[in-house]
């Protein structure tokens, strides 16, 4: 073999194998061709049909929405979850807690996926060691926190790894979103605030709504923003919240939250969160510091101007 002398015999079985392997690798490229084909059906029906029928119709699928987005706090991992559930998640072989993607626009369409990383694309990242840190250090740090998430079902351990993640637009799109908006409930909850759902017409045009103390109406907005993410001006922001206004019955105040402390000094959050002389919107950088505790703050905000 090292003088590259074989007898027939041998010559073709070795032209053989090279052509099962050629064929195997096809197959392969096959497969994973048609499994982001239905990874990017799925992303699609909730990156872009389901909100495109909010917009024309949000009391008929008011419904359909809340289902989702109890199925996906519920089940992050699909591993234990049904075939049906699973299909939301993309399964790896070996149980993972990162995994590389690239996609086209905002999470419209997944173009790569893999554990390792993606080569001719520019490609992004979720950790979920990472993520699960952050999480972890929270509920550590508010222990009623985690045991109501928990009775509800949507306490899950992110450091863990899995077979089967969400794939990127559900997680980014819905879960995170999702998680942020019932944390700040329970916050609520614990300091005796009443939330209140936004009405049947402007569902999910804000996550819900306070009530001051003089009985006005201030519409939240929760965001999940960090150190990662790509700057968003401050007036885009609020452009868009002037936008969804238009289509609320009242011009009421908005109240924007994010989820967690940003790294300190971080542009982004100076961009984002500087205080407004506008008092059409209020902004608060973040629900707990980066230790994991409760930002005092906000906490004293909520409980001075909120019944």
């Amino acid at each position: 073999m090292n003088n590259k002398r074989t007898t027939l015999e041998m010559a073709a079985v070795l032209a053989d194998i090279s052509e099962i392997e050629a064929e195997l690798k096809k197959e392969k490229a096959r497969l994973l061709y048609e499994k982001l084909n239905m990874a990017n059906e799925i992303q699609y029906r909730f990156t872009v049909w389901l909100p495109s029928q909010l917009r024309e119709d949000r009391q008929e699928t008011k419904e359909m929405w809340q289902r989702l987005r109890e199925m996906i706090l519920k089940y992050p991992f699909g591993d234990d979850a049904s075939a049906t559930i699973q299909r939301l998640h993309w399964q790896f072989e070996k149980a993972v807690n990162k995994y590389y993607f690239a996609i086209d626009g905002d999470y419209n369409r997944l173009l790569a996926l893999d554990t390792v990383p993606i080569q001719h694309y520019n490609q992004h990242q979720f950790d979920f060691v990472h993520y699960g840190k952050t999480l972890n250090r929270i509920y550590e740090a508010n222990p009623w926190l985690k045991e109501e998430l928990g009775l509800l079902g949507y306490y899950h351990d992110f450091e863990k790894p899995h077979h089967y993640q969400l794939l990127p637009g559900i997680f980014n799109n819905f879960y995170r979103p999702a998680l942020s908006e019932e944390v700040f409930k329970v916050i609520c909850k614990y300091l005796g605030i009443k939330v209140y759902s936004m009405a049947d017409n402007e569902f999910e045009l804000f996550d819900c709504y306070l009530q001051t103390k003089d009985k006005k109406k201030v519409f939240v907005d929760i965001k999940d923003y960090n150190e990662i993410t790509n700057a968003t001006e401050q007036a885009e922001v609020f452009k868009k919240a002037r936008l969804k206004l238009a289509n609320c019955t009242e011009n009421n105040p908005v109240y924007f939250i994010n989820f967690r402390q940003l790294k300190p000094n971080s542009k982004y959050e100076q961009k984002l969160f500087t205080p407004q002389s506008d008092q059409q919107f209020f902004t608060c950088p973040s629900m707990f510091l980066a230790d994991g505790k409760l930002n005092s703050q906000f906490a004293k905000n909520l409980l001075d101007y909120f019944e």
